[in-house]
């Protein structure tokens, strides 16, 4: 809460950012090279934070940039690890920073706690525009989580090249009119309440597989 420290950080030590350590903080950037992970709610409304670089920090904390409506730019290209809420109202993000972030590597999204799924890891996310490509072989959890892109406005299309079983609440609500969403060779068992939709016609429409492997849309 330290609302008057302004400016650009850099971290040259290898430790951790603890929970909630720049919260509410005025910086407009920030580098750590060699900080291995992120922790929960760590530049929770940092309203001035445009870029963030952390190009070996493996996990990002639930809610760890949650309200942070500036932030323009993020260099984490190895990330494995990704909790709840950790970008959720991060308006000016794109699709840029969401390929940098979902890399192949990436092995967990969201967070499971007595079987409840948390997600809205890029909830009101609107910069966020055209496709959304779903490729993480290693993803442990095979699943979209709650809310994932809820109220990306300008998402169009998404097209799944590994293959999920569930689709959690809300995880494409709100995303574009006319949407197109692609479920190639996923076997889909679990839909969850407005797992796609929009609020205004053209509706998003799904493309699934018949047993010829060819496309249909539903």
């Amino acid at each position: 809460n330290c609302e008057k420290l302004t400016g650009a950080f850099e971290l040259t030590g290898s430790a951790a950012i603890g929970q909630e350590a720049f919260s509410n903080v005025s910086l407009d950037r920030i580098v750590g090279s060699n900080v291995p992970t992120v922790g929960q709610s760590a530049f929770n409304k940092c309203l001035n934070l445009k870029e963030v670089s952390f190009p070996n920090a493996t996990s990002i904390g639930q809610a760890a940039f949650s309200k942070c409506a500036q932030l323009e730019r993020v260099d984490c290209p190895n990330v494995s690890e990704i909790l709840h809420s950790a970008f959720d109202g991060c308006t000016s993000i794109d699709e840029s920073d969401v390929k940098i972030l979902l890399n192949a590597g990436i092995k967990k999204l969201g967070f499971i706690s007595g079987g409840t799924f948390y997600g809205s890891i890029f909830a009101g996310c609107t910069g966020i525009k055209g496709k959304i490509i779903w490729d993480f072989p290693n993803l442990s959890t095979n699943a979209v989580p709650p809310n994932m892109f809820e109220n990306c406005s300008s998402i169009t299309a998404v097209e799944f090249k590994t293959p999920v079983c569930n689709i959690g609440d809300k995880a494409f609500a709100g995303i574009s009119s006319g949407a197109e969403i692609y479920l190639g060779k996923s076997k889909i068992k679990v839909y969850g309440k407005g797992a796609v939709c929009s609020a205004n016609a053209p509706y998003p429409k799904i493309y699934v597989r018949d047993d010829d492997d060819e496309m249909f849309a539903a």
